[in-house]
């Protein structure tokens, strides 16, 4: 930024040393072009006038030059006596005293700007037109000084925009590349702005960035491919042994009479299936939160995902302690443009939480309506609920502050519903709890 100063310091000051000779050029060329003191032309007319005896003679040249360029004339002996006049006023003396001649010389006479000519013999006045000539120390035709002031103020305005952004193109060039580059660093792309110049240093330091912003993304990369191949191969091994001992829980339900040997093969069931769904939920978390799944969209009907989702719990647990109930309160079909395992997934996951949740049993109730042209979905159950602290942290909870409150399924749900613009929110009943999803009017056919 140093650089960034000391180079429009340089550009001022030399746009200021331009326009200041520049300004003294015009000037001097006002002064030397624009003064109406001619001596070359006030010689001629000398040499065309012969004072004789008090008699003033002029030659046809000189009458001719005096016609043409002045108002009026007169020639004024040494004696103070008007001995020759071209076009004079009645109104001036025809005698004039040294005093007033003194004052004829000052350059102005009722308002004419006078020349005033030392003949032999005698002076020569000559008179140009009323306000034709601005006559202090020095004479010049208002004409000239006027345009030559506006002239001076228009060429110094233009030469100071000219000049600035002459010499500013090469800064914002290089403003423009590093703002390209900085751009090009929000996409992730690689950048490398040429290392020279005045601004070298910044197009170092982007250049820094954008090598070390490549090589962070690669380790992120590595690692998320690391993990998906871990969380992989970690799911696909316990599920094996997962289904053994749902079997054996199965079959020592069935075999065995004993009621107390039952119930804990229900619980080891459970307990399993809570594992197997812990599981899929962390391994759908990772590979949500770094765009490791593709996500299938297609047309599928709302209310025979969420019947299968239900159906998929009552298979998987006791029906004995839980009952579950559908209210349909919409008349036609509801299309979405979705992907059906990851939608059914979201949905399970909050039976699952209301099953797990309540060991003693309790009533669940799905409930799906349209409403401001989207649809609500509405799980309750009226089993043992939960504090308002805890459902204040279940709405703000992500997988980057989780609290063992109602595990990962929670935050499985709200990822999959926020890939359809949609929202989970949760609430308390005064016996249960509440989860409401609202799906938008896009995501719906």
């Amino acid at each position: 930024m140093k650089e960034i100063l000391k180079r429009y310091i340089n550009i001022t000051v030399f746009i200021v040393i331009v326009i200041f000779t520049m300004n003294v050029v015009l000037v001097n060329l006002l002064l030397k072009y624009g003064e109406t003191d001619r001596p070359s032309e006030n010689s001629f007319l000398l040499n065309n006038i012969h004072i004789v005896d008090d008699k003033c003679e002029l030659t046809e040249e000189g009458e001719k030059y005096i016609e043409n360029n002045t108002e009026w004339a007169m020639v004024i002996d040494n004696a103070g006596k008007v001995i020759y006049d071209y076009n004079l006023p009645d109104t001036y003396n025809r005698t004039y005293s040294i005093g007033e001649i003194a004052n004829i010389s000052r350059w102005y006479m009722d308002g004419y700007p006078v020349d005033v000519l030392n003949a032999p013999g005698g002076i020569v006045i000559l008179a140009g037109q009323k306000n034709s000539v601005w006559k202090k120390n020095i004479s010049i035709n208002k004409k000239v000084i006027t345009i030559s002031i506006v002239s001076m103020l228009l060429l110094s305005i233009a030469a100071s925009l000219i000049l600035s952004f002459l010499l500013s193109r090469s800064v914002m060039k290089d403003i423009r590349t590093i703002i390209d580059g900085v751009f090009e660093l929000a996409s992730d792309k690689e950048v490398h702005l040429p290392e020279k110049g005045y601004l070298k240093d910044v197009h170092k330091a982007v250049n820094s960035v954008s090598k070390s912003i490549l090589e962070k993304n690669k380790t992120i990369e590595n690692n998320n491919e690391m993990k998906k191949n871990w969380l992989i191969g970690v799911t696909h091994d316990i599920r094996t042994p997962l289904s053994i001992i749902v079997g054996n829980a199965e079959e020592l339900i069935q075999d065995n009479v004993d009621s107390d040997l039952a119930a804990r093969a229900d619980t080891i069931k459970k307990q399993v299936f809570k594992i197997k769904y812990l599981l899929d939920d962390i391994n759908l978390i990772s590979r949500l939160e770094n765009y490791l799944i593709d996500v299938t969209k297609a047309e599928i009907d709302l209310k025979k995902i969420l019947r299968e989702s239900m159906a998929e719990i009552i298979n998987s647990y006791r029906t004995d302690i839980f009952s579950f109930e559908f209210f349909d309160d919409c008349d036609d079909k509801i299309k979405v443009h979705a992907d059906k395992h990851l939608l059914k997934r979201a949905f399970e996951n909050i039976l699952v939480n209301s099953v797990v949740h309540n060991t003693n049993g309790c009533h669940i109730t799905v409930q799906i309506k349209q409403k401001n042209e989207g649809v609500l979905i509405i799980f309750d159950d009226d089993g043992v609920g939960t504090g308002e602290t805890e459902i204040e942290k279940l709405n703000n909870k992500t997988s980057e502050h989780f609290e063992h409150i109602h595990g990962w399924g929670t935050i499985v749900t709200k990822q999959i519903i926020d890939l359809y613009n949609g929202k989970v929110v949760f609430s308390a009943l005064d016996s249960g709890m509440r989860v409401t999803i609202y799906l938008p009017a896009e995501k719906l056919y």
